[in-house]
Order: C-alpha cells, then sequence, then structure tokens
C-alpha cells in the first residue's frame, strides 16, 4: 500500500509539474518590437515631452512603420494626433491599439496602464489619466519622465498648481533633462 501511494503522489507530482509547464510554454508573451521600431519610440516621446508634438507624430509613424504592431507606438501617435488638434486622426490611432491589444491582460502591466493614460488622454477623460500615470508611478517610482506625463495630464485636468508639482519633481529627480 505505501508503495502505491507513494507512485500515486509521484505521478501527481510529475503531472502538476507537465501541466505548469506546458501553461508556461503556451502562455502569451507581451509584444516585443524591433529594435529600430524602439528606437523611433524613444525620439517620439522625447519630442512628444518638449513639446515638438510634430516631430513626436513623425518619429511614431517612423516607428509604425518599422512595426505595424507596435501598440504603445500607436498610442503615442495618437496623443501627439490629439495634441496637435487632429482628434479624428487620435481616436483611428486608438482604434488601431484596441485592434492590435484586444486582451490588454496579456500586456506588460506597465504597458497596460500607459495606453489607458494616452486613450483616456484622447478621449477627455483626464481623472482616469491622472490615476493610471499615478500607478505607473507607483510602480516605477524613480522614472523622472512618468511626472513630465502625470504634469500633462495634470494640465488636462486644469490642476495648474499639481502640474507645476509634478513638473518640479521631474526636474528635481533628474535636474539635466531639458524637458
Amino acid at each position: 500500500p505505501r508503495l502505491s501511494l507513494a507512485g500515486v503522489v509521484i505521478a501527481v507530482v510529475v503531472l502538476l509539474a507537465l501541466g505548469w509547464g506546458i501553461w508556461q510554454w503556451r502562455k502569451p508573451r507581451p509584444y516585443e518590437p524591433v529594435p529600430e521600431a524602439r528606437d523611433w519610440y524613444s525620439k517620439g516621446l522625447d519630442a512628444l515631452r518638449n513639446g515638438s508634438f510634430v516631430q513626436a507624430t513623425k518619429a511614431f509613424q517612423q516607428a509604425i512603420s518599422v512595426d505595424e504592431k507596435f501598440a504603445l507606438a500607436h498610442a503615442r501617435l495618437a496623443e501627439s494626433f490629439f495634441e496637435l488638434d487632429y482628434a479624428e486622426r487620435a481616436k483611428d490611432e486608438m482604434l488601431r491599439v484596441r485592434q492590435l491589444t484586444p486582451n490588454q491582460s496579456q500586456l506588460a502591466r506597465t504597458d497596460s496602464l500607459l495606453i489607458t493614460a494616452v486613450d483616456s488622454i484622447v478621449t477627455r477623460k483626464s481623472p482616469a489619466a491622472i490615476e493610471a500615470y499615478n500607478q505607473l508611478l507607483a510602480e516605477n517610482a524613480g522614472d523622472p519622465q512618468l511626472y513630465v506625463d502625470l504634469g500633462r495630464a495634470y494640465e488636462k485636468n486644469d490642476e495648474i498648481k499639481k502640474a507645476i508639482e509634478s513638473y518640479v519633481e521631474a526636474t528635481n529627480r533628474n535636474p539635466g533633462d531639458a524637458t
């Protein structure tokens, strides 16, 4: 009886390990854009945060031309269009983001929060954008650029004092950054 009980326990453990392994192997991985697209995306982010919206738009379009499935580039392109008062083009880009990411739970949490924040900006729901950026900051407290994004969201919500506080925090965390 002991041998058969031990055999059953071993068989269950082996089956559980095999099931876990198959689940891990089949689990979708977050999308990883090609390096050239990521470079253009970074250039676009710098331009966006510096208020150079036309330059940002061009950089994000370059990133998308290199990698059409790069959802974050589409989202930030939508944000750039929105800043240039191209609301219809911004909404079209956010529709493309939704097509590329039908299940945001498969995205990395930071990517999902970023898409939520940008979507909230484009749909004029600034409080939701502020909340998403605050969640991003809670997970990435050392990133001064997120304070810039948060400040822009506060500006859109007409909370100028909080926007200034956010910009000052960004400056304190990275005094050498021109933004």
